[in-house]
């Protein structure tokens, strides 16, 4: 059985690294060249830009079963894409 409390650790240590990626003094460019998923994806939406090739593929696969990421990814995703995207999906 999985402890809840160690899951609490690593997800907030999870996000404090992922913090302060964000917040680095220096432009943080991330290149994907492939699958993008979960961790992936949260790890590549803490830079300041993404270059992508046409073999790339993002996506959350962990909200299906109803799981929430647990470095902050959807907060990310939601800033990065903003109000006008997610209304063409409604």
């Amino acid at each position: 059985m999985a402890d809840p409390g160690k899951a609490e650790q690593k997800a907030k240590r999870g996000q404090a690294l992922f913090r302060r990626i964000e917040e680095l003094g220096k432009s943080v460019i991330m290149t994907v060249n492939g699958f993008a998923l979960g961790g992936g994806l949260e790890l590549a939406m803490c830079g300041d830009i993404i270059l992508a090739s046409q073999n790339s593929r993002f996506g959350q696969p962990e909200v299906n079963p109803g799981i929430t990421p647990g470095y902050g990814g959807i907060q990310r995703l939601a800033r990065l894409i903003g109000k006008q995207v997610r209304n063409t999906f409604a």
